[in-house]
Protein backbone atom coordinates (compact mmCIF):
# COMPACT_ATOMS: atom_id res chain seq x y z
CA UNK A 1 0.00 0.00 0.00
CA UNK A 2 0.93 3.48 -1.08
CA UNK A 3 1.42 6.10 1.53
CA UNK A 4 -0.10 9.61 0.65
CA UNK A 5 2.42 12.75 0.76
CA UNK A 6 1.12 15.28 3.66
CA UNK A 7 0.36 17.99 1.35
CA UNK A 8 -2.05 16.01 -0.25
CA UNK A 9 -3.80 14.90 3.19
CA UNK A 10 -3.74 18.90 3.71
CA UNK A 11 -5.04 19.39 0.66
CA UNK A 12 -8.03 16.71 1.36
CA UNK A 13 -8.23 18.28 4.98
CA UNK A 14 -8.96 21.75 3.02
CA UNK A 15 -11.72 20.36 0.68
CA UNK A 16 -13.65 18.34 2.97
CA UNK A 17 -13.91 21.61 5.03
CA UNK A 18 -14.76 23.74 2.12
CA UNK A 19 -17.40 20.96 1.54
CA UNK A 20 -18.44 21.19 4.59
CA UNK A 21 -18.93 24.96 5.11
CA UNK A 22 -20.67 25.38 1.91
CA UNK A 23 -22.92 22.66 2.99
CA UNK A 24 -23.64 23.71 6.66
CA UNK A 25 -23.40 27.57 5.84
CA UNK A 26 -26.63 29.94 6.38
CA UNK A 27 -28.19 30.77 3.19
CA UNK A 28 -27.80 34.80 2.11
CA UNK A 29 -31.15 33.96 -0.71
CA UNK A 30 -34.34 36.72 0.78
CA UNK A 31 -37.59 36.00 0.36
CA UNK A 32 -38.97 37.83 -2.37
CA UNK A 33 -42.23 38.99 -1.83
CA UNK A 34 -44.91 37.92 -3.93
CA UNK A 35 -48.68 40.01 -4.00
CA UNK A 36 -51.62 37.74 -5.10
CA UNK A 37 -54.99 39.28 -6.27
CA UNK A 38 -57.87 37.46 -7.34
CA UNK A 39 -59.95 38.45 -10.25
CA UNK A 40 -63.30 36.82 -12.03
CA UNK A 41 -62.78 36.12 -15.20
CA UNK A 42 -65.89 34.78 -17.89
CA UNK A 43 -64.71 31.89 -20.07
CA UNK A 44 -67.88 31.38 -22.59
CA UNK A 45 -67.59 27.75 -23.45
CA UNK A 46 -71.21 27.25 -23.82
CA UNK A 47 -71.89 27.27 -20.50
CA UNK A 48 -70.66 30.72 -19.11
CA UNK A 49 -69.05 29.47 -16.15
CA UNK A 50 -67.51 32.03 -13.90
CA UNK A 51 -63.85 31.37 -12.68
CA UNK A 52 -61.55 32.55 -10.33
CA UNK A 53 -57.97 32.76 -11.36
CA UNK A 54 -55.41 34.10 -9.30
CA UNK A 55 -53.15 36.34 -10.88
CA UNK A 56 -49.57 36.83 -10.17
CA UNK A 57 -48.08 40.28 -9.51
CA UNK A 58 -44.33 40.24 -9.01
CA UNK A 59 -42.86 42.52 -11.97
CA UNK A 60 -42.31 39.34 -14.22
CA UNK A 61 -42.00 37.10 -11.12
CA UNK A 62 -42.40 33.15 -11.27
CA UNK A 63 -46.06 32.10 -10.74
CA UNK A 64 -46.44 29.19 -7.33
CA UNK A 65 -46.41 25.89 -8.45
CA UNK A 66 -49.65 25.29 -6.71
CA UNK A 67 -51.13 28.41 -9.19
CA UNK A 68 -49.57 26.23 -12.27
CA UNK A 69 -50.69 22.47 -11.19
CA UNK A 70 -54.44 24.72 -10.65
CA UNK A 71 -54.69 26.12 -13.83
CA UNK A 72 -52.57 23.71 -16.44
CA UNK A 73 -55.41 23.32 -18.41
CA UNK A 74 -57.03 26.85 -18.56
CA UNK A 75 -55.57 29.01 -22.40
CA UNK A 76 -55.74 32.74 -21.93
CA UNK A 77 -56.02 33.10 -25.59
CA UNK A 78 -56.14 37.58 -24.84
CA UNK A 79 -53.26 40.31 -25.83
CA UNK A 80 -50.12 39.30 -24.71
CA UNK A 81 -48.74 41.01 -21.53
CA UNK A 82 -44.88 39.57 -21.35
CA UNK A 83 -42.67 41.42 -23.34
CA UNK A 84 -39.68 38.84 -23.34
CA UNK A 85 -39.35 36.48 -25.88
CA UNK A 86 -42.31 33.03 -25.44
CA UNK A 87 -40.90 29.94 -26.75
CA UNK A 88 -43.50 27.27 -27.08
CA UNK A 89 -42.93 23.06 -27.79
CA UNK A 90 -45.52 21.43 -29.89
CA UNK A 91 -44.78 18.13 -29.74
CA UNK A 92 -46.55 15.02 -31.67
CA UNK A 93 -47.83 13.08 -28.79
CA UNK A 94 -50.28 15.99 -28.02
CA UNK A 95 -52.86 15.50 -29.86
CA UNK A 96 -53.94 19.25 -29.67
CA UNK A 97 -50.80 21.08 -29.29
CA UNK A 98 -50.63 22.29 -32.72
CA UNK A 99 -53.76 23.36 -32.78
CA UNK A 100 -53.56 24.92 -29.51
CA UNK A 101 -50.22 26.65 -30.91
CA UNK A 102 -52.27 28.06 -34.13
CA UNK A 103 -55.02 29.53 -32.19
CA UNK A 104 -52.95 31.21 -29.55
CA UNK A 105 -50.27 32.15 -31.69
CA UNK A 106 -49.99 35.68 -30.75
CA UNK A 107 -49.40 34.64 -27.28
CA UNK A 108 -45.53 32.97 -28.54
CA UNK A 109 -42.69 34.64 -29.98
CA UNK A 110 -41.33 31.48 -31.04
CA UNK A 111 -42.47 27.78 -31.49
CA UNK A 112 -40.38 25.01 -31.30
CA UNK A 113 -42.00 21.93 -33.49
CA UNK A 114 -40.56 18.59 -32.52
CA UNK A 115 -42.04 16.98 -35.44
CA UNK A 116 -39.23 17.55 -37.84
CA UNK A 117 -37.84 14.00 -38.38
CA UNK A 118 -34.84 13.33 -40.41
CA UNK A 119 -34.69 9.74 -42.05
CA UNK A 120 -30.93 7.38 -42.90
CA UNK A 121 -31.74 7.37 -46.79
CA UNK A 122 -28.71 4.33 -47.71
CA UNK A 123 -30.17 4.23 -51.65
CA UNK A 124 -29.45 7.83 -52.75
CA UNK A 125 -25.79 8.37 -52.07
CA UNK A 126 -25.86 8.07 -48.36
CA UNK A 127 -27.90 11.26 -47.15
CA UNK A 128 -30.90 11.71 -45.46
CA UNK A 129 -34.85 13.26 -46.00
CA UNK A 130 -36.45 15.44 -43.40
CA UNK A 131 -40.32 14.29 -42.93
CA UNK A 132 -42.77 16.87 -40.82
CA UNK A 133 -42.25 19.89 -43.34
CA UNK A 134 -45.97 20.18 -44.30
CA UNK A 135 -48.11 23.07 -43.49
CA UNK A 136 -45.69 25.21 -41.81
CA UNK A 137 -46.84 28.56 -40.56
CA UNK A 138 -44.36 31.28 -42.49
CA UNK A 139 -46.10 34.19 -39.67
CA UNK A 140 -44.57 32.13 -36.97
CA UNK A 141 -40.55 32.18 -36.13
CA UNK A 142 -39.63 28.50 -35.85
CA UNK A 143 -37.00 26.62 -33.48
CA UNK A 144 -36.86 23.56 -35.39
CA UNK A 145 -35.54 20.04 -33.36
CA UNK A 146 -34.85 17.12 -35.59
CA UNK A 147 -35.37 13.44 -33.94
CA UNK A 148 -33.45 10.58 -36.05
CA UNK A 149 -36.61 8.45 -36.87
CA UNK A 150 -37.30 5.06 -38.62
CA UNK A 151 -34.02 3.68 -38.87
CA UNK A 152 -32.74 0.26 -38.35
CA UNK A 153 -30.24 -0.13 -35.63
CA UNK A 154 -27.63 -1.24 -37.90
CA UNK A 155 -27.72 1.42 -40.31
CA UNK A 156 -27.60 3.98 -37.14
CA UNK A 157 -24.53 2.76 -36.78
CA UNK A 158 -22.79 2.80 -40.22
CA UNK A 159 -24.74 6.30 -40.07
CA UNK A 160 -22.36 7.01 -36.49
CA UNK A 161 -19.12 6.16 -38.14
CA UNK A 162 -19.29 7.88 -41.49
CA UNK A 163 -18.49 11.18 -41.06
CA UNK A 164 -19.27 11.93 -44.86
CA UNK A 165 -22.81 10.55 -44.50
CA UNK A 166 -23.29 12.95 -40.98
CA UNK A 167 -21.69 15.85 -43.40
CA UNK A 168 -24.28 15.31 -45.78
CA UNK A 169 -27.20 15.04 -43.52
CA UNK A 170 -26.20 17.56 -41.06
CA UNK A 171 -25.92 20.19 -44.73
CA UNK A 172 -29.09 18.75 -45.82
CA UNK A 173 -30.64 20.14 -42.38
CA UNK A 174 -28.70 24.09 -42.05
CA UNK A 175 -30.18 24.26 -45.84
CA UNK A 176 -33.52 23.39 -44.47
CA UNK A 177 -33.26 25.91 -41.26
CA UNK A 178 -31.76 28.69 -44.20
CA UNK A 179 -34.68 28.02 -46.85
CA UNK A 180 -37.21 27.92 -43.81
CA UNK A 181 -35.58 31.27 -42.28
CA UNK A 182 -36.23 29.19 -38.82
CA UNK A 183 -34.85 31.15 -36.06
CA UNK A 184 -32.09 29.37 -33.81
CA UNK A 185 -31.25 26.01 -33.94
CA UNK A 186 -31.12 22.85 -31.98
Amino acid sequence: MTRCSPEFIVFLVWLLFLVAYGTLSKSDRKEKSKKFHETEQRQKDGSNVVKLRQHFEDNGGKAAVLNILSEHHNLCVEERKFNHPVLAYVTPWNNGGYDIAKWAARKFTHISPVWFQFNLDVKQRKTCTILGTHDMDKQIKFMPRFVLDGSVPGIIEQFLYNEKWQTNCAQLIVNFIKKTRCMGRS
